[in-house]
């Protein structure tokens, strides 16, 4: 899960990108020893993540990005390689992992698991119609990908995690100072519920889809990354979430980004009726949903830098709530 495009001003000026080389041999023989990628030359810590630490790694025979997988279980990132392996035989713009020698895709280093990615070239994007509409058309390109059984699996971020963490926020130490949060998740929690019940077409979702989780070359879209949350639930939710990444800037809904979004989106799926309707509803659960995320890293981490992100998109939804649901 990535910062969920918050302004500038809201980050913790603590968490700048960290450019320290690892120091780590015995990673280094595990890649020598377990990949044919040439030798480890060096490697450059990425920006802060959260599910995961990313490095740079230069080797003698090209650069490749090497994860260490940080809240995943090996289950689960098990999982996104076996979508991952789906989206390359569609030829799909993502960041493929690199097999071991002996066809496998995790190495476990005592006890962390690391993966070996493509190194993806590219900067985030500027946010325009342009970059929007390349965006929308590769989402809905994702949205459109017939998945089998085996690739089926719910999304880790629903409802009923909401309702936890409500309870959650009631028996930590931080509740007493934090009864605005539990009240703010107790209203929409139970406001969105029942919406989110309603049967809509439903496939394979990014769920994570905005800027810095993608690469461009000028307004052209590279590649989507970090399929972390990749899962299968209703294909509305990865419209209201990428609407959120791209169509909010300064944290204001824009009307014309979103517009150019939803007609570049149908000239690739076009959406139901009944998903027209429900449109608001997700984009409002986007929001939402970032926000209970940040809320639940707050009681794990501890870190200030959450609360205040779940506070840009706590502001976010009640923008929304205040200008009318049904303006959106």
């Amino acid at each position: 899960m990535d910062k969920g495009n918050v302004p500038d001003e809201k980050l913790d000026k603590g968490k700048e990108p960290d450019e320290r080389p690892v120091q780590d041999r015995e990673i280094f023989r595990a890649i020598i020893g377990n990949y044919s990628i040439g030798i480890p030359v060096s490697t450059v810590r990425l920006k802060q993540g959260y599910a995961n630490t990313n490095f740079r790694l230069e080797t003698t025979e090209g650069t490749y990005l090497l994860r260490i997988f940080r809240e995943k279980s090996e289950d689960e990132i098990l999982y996104e390689m076996r979508v991952l392996e789906r989206l390359k035989r569609e030829g799909f713009p993502a960041a493929y992992p690199i097999l071991r020698s002996d066809g496998g895709c995790l190495t476990v280093v005592g006890g962390r698991r690391i993966a070996i990615y493509q190194y993806i070239e590219g900067e985030e994007p500027e946010i325009n119609e342009r970059t929007v509409g390349e965006i929308a058309r590769a989402v809905a390109r994702l949205n459109s990908i017939e998945i089998g059984g085996d690739l089926k699996r719910e999304n880790a971020l629903n409802i009923g995690r909401c309702r936890k963490l409500i309870e959650r926020l009631s028996e930590s130490a931080l509740g007493a100072g934090l009864k605005g949060l539990r009240d703010y998740l107790i209203k929409e929690t139970e406001a969105l519920s029942d919406v989110l019940k309603e049967p809509l077409p439903t496939g394979l979702v990014h769920g994570d889809v905005f800027p810095d989780n993608t690469r461009f070359s000028g307004s052209r879209l590279i590649a989507l990354l970090d399929f972390e949350e990749v899962c299968t639930d209703h294909l509305l939710y990865d419209v209201g979430m990428t609407i959120n990444g791209f169509c909010f800037p300064d944290n204001r809904l824009d009307e014309g980004l979103m517009k150019q979004f939803l007609r570049k989106y149908n000239a690739v799926r076009k959406l139901s009726e009944r998903e027209r309707e429900l449109l608001p509803y997700y984009i409002l659960w986007g929001a939402h949903a970032m926000a209970c995320w940040h809320i639940e890293h707050l009681l794990d981490i501890g870190e200030r830098v959450y609360l205040e992100r779940a506070r840009v998109f706590m502001g976010r939804v009640r923008a929304l709530r205040e200008a009318g649901i049904a303006l959106i």
